[in-house]
């Protein structure tokens, strides 16, 4: 997965109609909820084949703190 296609996926998890970027707030959007959490650990563990708790999703503050946590080496 690409990073431009990890920020489709995450605004269609989220159900918002912008475009997310990079440094785009998650902790300013209220969509960004327990049950985005809980949605975004699926698409995580699905598409790189790890496990994220809800509590580090949790903490990330933006766009970029998602993909430093999942690890930049793991877009293509």
């Amino acid at each position: 997965m690409t990073r431009d296609e990890f920020l489709l996926e995450l605004a269609e998890l989220l159900e918002i109609d912008e475009v997310l970027h990079i440094d785009t707030s998650l902790q300013d959007m209220e969509e960004f909820d327990s049950l985005a959490i809980m949605s975004l650990i699926a698409l995580i563990d699905d598409n790189f084949d790890m496990t994220v708790s809800g509590e580090k999703l949790g903490e990330c503050g933006t766009v970029t703190d998602l993909i430093a946590l999942i690890g930049e080496d793991k877009f293509k």
